[in-house]
């Protein structure tokens, strides 16, 4: 494993507000949800990540790349309707990922997230296993950039956003990159 020492904190926190001026912009309905119901919509865009995986494979290639950056996006929505503060992986260890172990390796902590949101639905505590399992992503985010190597994650992001952006044709503002 590799430490997130290429990363600076004010690159990490720029990654966090402009996610959550795209989510608030663009994705309205989404971030006016309550924590549940928010988290649940994130849990499932991981899902379907996962599946994306099984259906096209781990190879390197544009659709996987993009799940990838969508990965980064979707788990940098959720670290902020967590109010979690991403500079705790600037010394955790970023995980040595393959083509062999990229998927087992987002599924895990996607399954504990479910667990953990599926939790409050019963009002059963899962705080902190939620947190963690958002804070994994993230970090399975980063191994996974370097393994398809997607240097610029930052520009990859703002790329995405702004097709996302361009979508939403109904809300008059620039896109936010």
């Amino acid at each position: 494993m590799a430490q997130a020492a290429a990363l600076q904190p004010s690159q990490l926190l720029g990654w966090q507000t402009t996610q959550h001026k795209h989510d608030t912009t663009f994705h309205d309905d989404i971030a006016t949800m309550d924590l549940t119901g928010r988290l649940k919509h994130d849990a499932l865009h991981f899902g379907k990540y996962v599946g994306r995986f099984y259906e096209h494979g781990t190879a390197n290639s544009p659709r996987i790349r993009q799940t990838v950056i969508d990965t980064a996006l979707m788990a940098l929505g959720a670290a902020n309707a967590l109010r979690l503060n991403l500079m705790v992986v600037m010394h955790a260890n970023v995980p040595a990922l393959t083509e062999d172990n990229v998927i087992g390796t987002l599924a895990i902590p996607m399954g504990r997230l479910c667990s953990a949101v599926e939790k409050l639905d019963h009002l059963e505590p899962g705080g902190p296993s939620m947190n963690e399992a958002v804070l994994d992503i993230i970090l399975w985010v980063l191994g996974a950039a370097k393994l398809y190597g997607i240097e610029d994650l930052n520009t990859a992001m703002a790329q995405r956003r702004a097709e996302i952006s361009a979508s939403r044709f109904y809300i008059d503002k620039p896109p936010i990159l």
